[in-house]
């Protein structure tokens, strides 16, 4: 947490009571030897990823109490890595802007519903507008990476290197011998009625 913990924008965020969606799946990740965890909005297919301390704080956020309640909770319990306000807000700017909170205030649920239905249509137009856009939904391919792992360790071990090796000198041996007939083949290849 940065020495300047408070924000002259708090007031506009203090008073809501927000939690995240039942809907949002949490997937965690290593990447460069540091754990992310990446949020996903099953129904709109939208994502968010943050390191654990933003996790953490995201997490904890109760929609019975409002904002500056649960920040002030979570800073009294883990003073050493919570978030300030400036990063609180920047968190849920990012997260509302992907469809990933629900705020207990009806007006704020109908104004996202309308915002994800404005989204769609303009993802719609965006793609008939570009002819050249196809999206192939694809699947997940975790768990196919994850059964075949044992190939990967064999694949890229010194053994295969050196099998490998082997391999592209034999290659070369046999072109070295054979480079008579190789090169008789070719001569022709460039002539007009071979071009066809």
């Amino acid at each position: 947490m940065s020495a300047n913990i408070y924000s002259e924008n708090w007031f506009r965020v203090s008073k809501l009571r927000v939690s995240l969606l039942d809907s949002v799946k949490i997937h965690k990740q290593y990447f460069k030897k540091t754990v992310w965890y990446l949020f996903e909005e099953v129904h709109n297919n939208s994502y968010f990823r943050t390191e654990e301390n933003a996790y953490r704080f995201i997490k904890s956020l109760d929609s019975a109490k409002n904002l500056d309640e649960n920040w002030k909770e979570y800073i009294n319990k883990y003073p050493e890595i919570s978030p300030n306000q400036d990063e609180v807000i920047s968190i849920l700017i990012q997260m509302h802007s992907n469809n990933l909170l629900y705020f207990k205030n009806k007006g704020q649920n109908e104004y996202i519903f309308d915002k994800l239905k404005k989204k769609k249509k303009k993802e719609l137009l965006q793609k008939i507008n570009s002819f050249l856009f196809i999206k192939i939904p694809i699947y997940n391919p975790n768990k196919l990476l994850n059964n075949i792992k044992f190939l990967s360790k064999f694949i890229f071990s010194k053994t295969s290197l050196i099998l490998w090796i082997v391999v592209i000198l034999l290659a070369i041996n046999a072109v070295i011998q054979n480079h008579h007939n190789i090169f008789l083949q070719t001569q022709g290849m460039l002539a007009p009625y071979n071009l066809i």
